[in-house]
């Protein structure tokens, strides 16, 4: 099995999976009666869906990605995969062990960052703004690093939580402000065209029409090797 049908079936089971927690919060829902079980059952409902919601994030789109991210990507994957059995055991065997779920949790913040990270670099900035994309990617970092302390550490100081907004509000920040610029980078090339197509020289594409990265290109038709677009170019007018 080639790695496209791996990824096709680890989806169907995924599908499966979702289903029979939603059929099992359901039922457990609509009993008289909210027993031990029944509670035990909506925890699982809501483990898998947040570990369902976390894999979708980290695996969207992976093939558009650079190395680096790609590598970002699988980490988020595998973390929310372990963080999901450690939950449920730690859920029906009752255990009351702090180091397990403190171990759940640090494993949850690591995806929700790679998660963040990766969708943030489908988004592809002009070579002017691309630059936001590590600069994000190190406060998400610093901030995930820093929360997984908070919650191992037995005491903790207000700077740390002061360190934390400020972390959090940078973060948030850049993530609204990449895709900005980017429309206005994509703005301004159009004002700059007239509003025209933009012609390309005799000799074929230059630039990535995705994310910019200069390409070599014949007839209109290439392929980036950074972000793995295909494109074809076709003029409404020729000169």
């Amino acid at each position: 099995m080639n790695g496209r049908g791996l990824y096709k079936s680890a989806l169907k089971v995924l599908i499966g999976t979702i289903g029979l927690s939603a059929a099992l919060g359901i039922y457990a829902l609509l009993r008289q009666d909210l027993d031990e079980w029944s509670g035990k059952t909506l925890g699982t409902t809501l483990f898998v869906s947040a570990t369902s919601l976390l894999i979708m994030l980290n695996a969207a789109s992976l093939e558009k990605r650079s190395f680096g991210y790609l590598l970002i990507s699988f980490v988020g994957l595998l973390a929310a995969l372990a963080a999901l059995p450690v939950f449920l055991y730690a859920l029906w065997l009752e255990v009351d062990e702090d180091q397990l779920w403190k171990s759940a949790v640090s494993l949850e913040v690591i995806s929700v960052f790679a998660g963040h990270s990766s969708l943030l670099s489908l988004r592809r900035p002009s070579t002017r703004y691309r630059s936001l994309l590590p600069i994000a990617t190190s406060i998400g970092g610093a901030l995930a690093a820093l929360v997984i302390w908070m919650i191992w550490a037995e005491e903790f100081e207000s700077k740390q939580w002061r360190a934390a907004g400020v972390l959090s509000i940078l973060l948030l920040s850049v993530t609204i402000v990449t895709p900005i610029l980017s429309r206005l980078a994509a703005m301004d090339e159009h004002g700059k065209s007239g509003g025209k197509p933009v012609r390309t020289g005799p000799d074929g594409v230059h630039h990535c029409p995705n994310c910019g990265r200069a390409v070599r290109a014949s007839g209109g038709k290439g392929r980036c090797t950074e972000c793995g677009a295909g494109f074809a170019v076709k003029f409404d007018a020729r000169r």
